[in-house]
């Protein structure tokens, strides 16, 4: 698949973050880093190997395959230096609104006209944080799931003035790296995946809590 960008900046590299890193990594984008720890990344990926073989899960990518990926990324914690030549930058901070427009403002002052930002957010649209930026036509949610459990999708919405053709670049983006676009053609709270799941929750405890069924057969894996 035709890769709509080339370079790739993740800022924050947490837990999400790191896995969105590695990932655009091992599809051959080139991938810079920041966060204000310096060498989280390498510990990040330590974690979540531990936290995954103890789960007995098998990785999306193989652990030897990811440990070449980190290698190549680039990790800085100098904010110029990580968005002086991005295409894309992802923001993956934590959920505090104040922190991500601050981020979203600093990136709107630092990157190049041409750079598009998208967040991580798990619960915020980005048109929240798009003014922050100084091109809101150019800002998009890209909320990313646990990619390494296998959950390899992602939902990919637009704000209030994104361009149609911003939205298809997230999209593209997401496919070339082997995840699945949820698509949402408009903003909506919860996203995609987060409301079916929701409403699947819901309907679950309900014929539980009315003696409809057995919860050991709501949640049986087959």
């Amino acid at each position: 698949m035709n890769r709509p960008f080339n370079n790739i900046t993740v800022i924050g590299t947490g837990t999400l973050g790191t896995q969105i890193a590695l990932l655009a990594g091992n599809a051959g984008y080139s991938v810079t880093t920041y966060d204000t720890q310096k060498g989280i990344l390498g510990e990040t990926l330590a974690r979540l190997r531990s936290s995954i073989e103890t789960k007995g899960i098998k990785p999306f990518v193989p652990w030897e395959q990811l440990e070449k990926v980190r290698d190549g990324i680039q990790e800085t914690t100098n904010l110029d230096e990580a968005v002086q030549n991005a295409d894309l930058i992802v923001e993956s901070v934590p959920e505090d609104l104040k922190i991500k427009q601050a981020v979203f403002k600093s990136l709107g002052e630092k990157a190049p006209p041409k750079t598009i930002f998208a967040t991580n957010s798990s619960s915020m649209p980005v048109s929240l944080m798009e003014e922050s930026s100084g091109r809101p036509e150019k800002c998009l949610n890209t909320h990313f799931y646990v990619i390494l459990e296998g959950m390899n999708m992602a939902d990919v919405m637009g704000g209030t003035k994104t361009t149609p053709e911003v939205l298809q670049k997230g999209v593209d983006w997401v496919r070339s790296m082997g995840c699945i676009a949820l698509t949402v053609k408009k903003e909506l709270l919860g996203f995609c995946f987060n409301r079916v799941w929701r409403a699947i929750k819901r309907e679950g405890l309900w014929m539980w809590g009315n003696g409809y069924v057995d919860f050991r057969d709501v949640d049986r894996p087959g």
